[in-house]
């Protein structure tokens, strides 16, 4: 059981770390995408971008599926699936040791 608690802590201290690593790449990214929009005067919102000329309009739409790509990035690894076998890794044990220890008291009496 120790075992698994030492795998949880580290894990969710990774996931936190690189949570806040990529809400600052996106905060970066966003900055710049905003900051673009500005020099070209662009409206914050809404922009069309048929009167951009096309070298800041390629711009923007690198920034554009640059921040799509970080948001859609999976931090590993508290999913579902993971929580799922790190809890099972806890429960299976101690039932095989309760079915053994049943099993032993049975047999002796």
């Amino acid at each position: 059981m120790a075992e698994n608690l030492s795998f949880l802590y580290p894990t969710v201290k990774i996931s936190q770390r690189a949570n806040e690593i990529r809400q600052r790449i996106l905060e970066n990214i966003r900055d710049q995408y905003e900051e673009l929009k500005r020099t070209a005067g662009e409206p914050r919102a809404g922009a069309d971008l048929a009167e951009t000329d096309p070298v800041t309009e390629q711009k923007l739409t690198r920034l554009r599926n640059e921040y799509q790509t970080y948001q859609q990035v999976r931090l590993y690894p508290l999913r579902a699936s993971i929580i799922a076998r790190l809890i099972g890794s806890i429960i299976l044990p101690i039932l095989l040791m309760m079915i053994e220890f049943f099993l032993q008291t049975t047999i002796l009496s």
